[in-house]
Order: C-alpha cells, then structure tokens, then sequence
C-alpha cells in the first residue's frame, strides 16, 4: 500500500510536541485521527490534557474527538504492557471531560469566564445566543436611530445619504457588522474623505491627457466637433476646480470616443496615450465624486459607530458576551 502524500507532516504533528500546528485537510481524510495520535502522543511523553488545546470548528468534531480519545485511552489502560504508559493513560481518562477539546468560540468562552477581570469584563458573564443578539441590536436601533434622525448636525448627511437610495436601516447594518467585526472595540477607525487628494488626482489625470490630445490633433485630417467640445469642457473645469472642497464644479460629461476612436487609432495607445488617459481622467473624477459623498455623509457614519461603541460598553458592563 504506497504511503500517504502527507507523510511527513503526520509524522512532524505526533513527533514535536514542543510546537503548535494548525491541520488542514479535506473531509475524510484522517484529520481527527491524526490529533488522537498527537494527543495520546502527549500523554504518553507525561503531559496533560488539561494543558493541551485542541480546537476544532464545529461541537460534534470536538465531541468526536474526545469520543475517540476516550476510546484509545481505555484500550491503552486494558493492554498496554508498559505500567507507566498505563497509568499515564488512566490519569489522562480522567481529564478528557475538562480538557480543552472544543471550538474556538468556546475556548475563548472558556478563557473569558476564568478570567474575567483581567479581559476587563464584570465577574459574572451572560453569553447569549445569535439570535438575542440580533433582537437586542433591533431594540438598540429603535432608540439609537430616533436619536440620529433628530440631530440638526446630521441633518445634511441623512439627505445625503437618502439622495443615494440608502434607507435609514442601514445604520443598524453599519453598528452589527461593526460589533460582529470586533471593529467597535476601540476607538473608531472610520477614514476621513480625502476631498483634496481626489482634486489633485483629477488635475494630474486631466494634464496627462490634455498633453496627449494636445500632441495628437495635429494629426487628425478632420474636425470632431463634439470630441472637442467635451475637451474643452474638461480643460475649464480643471482650470476652475478649486482646492475648496465647498466649491466644487458639477462635474463635466464624460469623454466619448465614438467616431475619433479610428481617425486616433495610431496614438491610441503607445506615447501618446490618449484612450488610456481619456479612462485615467474618468477614473479621477468618479474618485472625486465618491470622495464627496463620502464627505457628506461622514458625520452620520461617525456617529452611528460612536453609538454603537456606546452601546456595547454597555453591553460589556453587564457583562453580555455573544460568540
């Protein structure tokens, strides 16, 4: 019978004991027979299952495991020939109920309720289920968007946002994936609308391609009128765009290429460039406007996230944890 392909690495995972390993197989392929292995490989080198972590993704893979632990131990207990080996294997019986054999959820569970105060949480704990979690976010939102709708300061963002088709919900949305993420464990990391950057990328964007069509019109043998319309358009409103982000000029009709794309054909691309500066000069400017609405809309974002770190303070303090 040849030998399995991963050899070595079922070898390495019962024979070092000194290093953690992470195992990854497909189904059916001996991932849980090979961590019984390494695990009565411990007990036989005089270590314990309660110092030993085994973590699993699901409950019935861990409840399996420690099945099939407990199965191989009482073999060792009833035939093995070496005493030290069998009484390393009967102690060991005894700790495979308590030994960490389980998700990660719950190792982390586990760790939370041994040492509360250390993770900066009350000394008494309620994990909740998923779905407590999802009621109390619906609760939360209730009040918490009440609140937000009424703030004067907010008002320009909420119209912002309701003129791109968001529904107020979405802030319910905003603080779960945040609270689910672990993104609200700290302060907010909720980035800033580089309006500035956006105006400088446009005026780089544009002068490459005003260089390019500039260098190619001597070149064409007739007039496109409507093309160069839509140039000059471009080259006023780099020409007026302003560093203030207040000011900014609706932006102007996108460049098409139709009926030029042939008679350009030559500098398409190459040294001239011009279809590749042409997409680089919409590129900017849908940067520039995304950029904007990001700046309309940052102040509710910003305070939907500040409400839901209020809230699962809150919720921290009581001592409620959801995995």
């Amino acid at each position: 019978m040849p030998e399995p392909a991963d050899r070595l690495a079922r070898e390495a995972l019962e024979r070092d004991l000194d290093r953690s390993f992470f195992v990854k197989a497909g189904a059916g392929t001996g991932k849980t027979t090979a961590l019984v292995r390494r695990l009565l490989a411990v007990v036989r080198a005089g270590g314990s299952l309660e110092r030993t972590v085994a973590i699993t993704f699901t409950k019935k893979a861990a409840a399996e495991m420690k099945d099939r632990l407990r199965a191989e131990l009482l073999r060792l207990v009833a035939e093995e020939a070496n005493d030290d080996d069998r009484l390393r294997a009967a102690r060991a019986l005894a700790e495979v109920d308590a030994a960490p054999i389980q998700t990660i959820h719950s190792f982390a569970q586990s760790l939370l309720t041994r040492y509360p105060i250390e993770a900066g949480l009350p000394p008494i704990l309620l994990v909740e289920e998923e779905t407590d979690l999802d009621d109390a976010l619906d609760r939360w939102w209730l009040e918490a968007s009440d609140r937000l709708l009424a703030r004067p300061d907010l008002r320009e963002g909420w119209k912002a946002l309701f003129e791109l088709g968001v529904r107020a919900e979405f802030g319910k949305d905003l603080a779960g994936f945040c609270l689910q993420n672990h993104l609200a464990s700290g302060d907010p990391q909720v980035p800033d609308a580089d309006v500035v950057g956006a105006v400088k990328a446009v005026r780089e964007a544009a002068g490459v391609f005003l260089r390019a069509w500039d260098a190619a019109r001597p070149m064409l043998k007739k007039e496109y009128p409507e093309f160069e319309a839509g140039v000059e358009r471009l080259r006023a409103y780099v020409r007026d765009l302003p560093d203030d982000p207040d000011r900014l000029p609706e932006r102007p009709p996108a460049l098409r290429l139709t009926g030029v794309s042939t008679a350009l054909k030559p500098h398409w691309q190459g040294p001239l460039g011009v279809k590749e500066a042409r997409d680089e000069v919409e590129v900017s400017l849908d940067g520039l406007e995304n950029a904007c609405k990001w700046r309309a809309v940052l102040p509710v974002v910003r305070a939907v996230v500040e409400e839901a770190l209020a809230w699962r303070r809150a919720r921290l303090a009581q001592g409620r944890l959801t995995f």
